[in-house]
């Protein structure tokens, strides 16, 4: 139901998150998965190319995931940031319009105050001026920074209903509220199977 599968082996001290999608179903997302597949460069590593995120499609991805997850790891304020710092070709305008597109613009904004807030990294002007017309923004960001703050990094298991923050507009975070409410979980299937 959230688009995502943990593989795991008893005694092995990893696991495989196999995901086909990056949101559950009422859910926007900045990027859409088809949007990948023809927009990826290369980089090299052990001297072989290997396919890799354009930068624009990885700010998008980091955006959304940071703030589906509500920030809970502070290597993902830090993954946007160097982004932001290396990316200076980025036309970030382009992006958050891409964002907005998909009714989740905010993540970009909530990424950047993020980054801003703990990495002092600079943030353009005029999305300075967005997040600032954007209260609900800057009071999530403040909210994620307490727990950061507080070493709230491995929170317990969080409601669901958090990744709303996903959601741009009140009617879409009602209505993905009330769908992921109501839609039966793997815990729910274990306990009425």
């Amino acid at each position: 139901y959230q688009r995502q599968i943990a593989l795991t082996r008893e005694g092995f001290d990893s696991a495989v998150d196999l995901h086909w999608d990056f949101a559950a179903d009422p859910l926007p997302f900045p990027l859409a998965p088809a949007e990948l597949w023809n927009r990826l460069t290369s980089v090299t590593i052990g001297g072989r190319q290997i396919p890799a995120l354009a930068n624009e499609a990885l700010a998008l991805l980091l955006a959304g995931h940071g703030t589906k997850e509500a920030w809970q790891n502070l290597v993902w304020v830090c993954d946007f940031a160097m982004l932001v710092e290396r990316g200076p070709e980025l036309d970030w305008r382009h992006v958050y319009e891409r964002a907005r597109a998909r009714h989740s613009g905010d993540s970009v904004l909530l990424a950047f105050r993020m980054a801003n807030r703990l990495l002092a990294t600079q943030v353009p002007p005029w999305i300075d001026q967005l997040i600032a017309r954007r209260p609900r923004v800057s009071a999530a960001a403040e909210r994620l920074l307490v727990g950061l703050r507080r070493g709230d990094l491995q929170a317990p298991v969080r409601p669901h209903l958090q990744d709303t923050l996903l959601c741009d507009r009140l009617g879409d975070r009602a209505w993905s509220s009330v769908k992921l409410t109501l839609r039966p979980t793997p815990s729910d299937y274990s306990a009425l199977p």
